[in-house]
């Protein structure tokens, strides 16, 4: 348990050893940063994948504080049509992962 009465939902794909998480709009104020970490640290961990992909809608509140956010993890900006993001429009399991220009990409190499 991370946090008190908070819930934090990541939906997440994994293709290509690459995990694929979209950002909720709603993310709450507290709880989503630790929740975050324990995720990144099941990545390295248990999963050990080789690459996490984050995927922001343009239209959320305080995108440019999340995307500093996650720089801070160590994720990096990734542009349209960088290979992660090729290889995640073509699988199945994620269909609803589209990336346009309503969406701000961040990528973060595992260790």
């Amino acid at each position: 348990q991370l946090s008190d009465g908070v819930v934090v939902k990541w939906t997440c794909a994994i293709r290509d050893n690459c995990l694929y998480v979209d950002v909720p709009a709603n993310l709450p104020a507290s709880g989503s940063k630790d929740s975050f970490v324990a995720l990144l640290e099941y990545v390295e961990t248990d999963l050990e994948l080789d690459h996490v992909v984050v995927r922001l809608a343009k239209s959320q509140p305080e995108l440019s504080s999340s995307i500093r956010l996650f720089m801070f993890f160590g994720f990096s900006p990734i542009p349209p049509g960088h290979p992660l993001l090729i290889k995640c429009q073509h699988t199945a399991a994620t269909t609803t992962y589209n990336v346009d220009a309503e969406y701000v990409c961040l990528a973060y190499k595992s260790a």
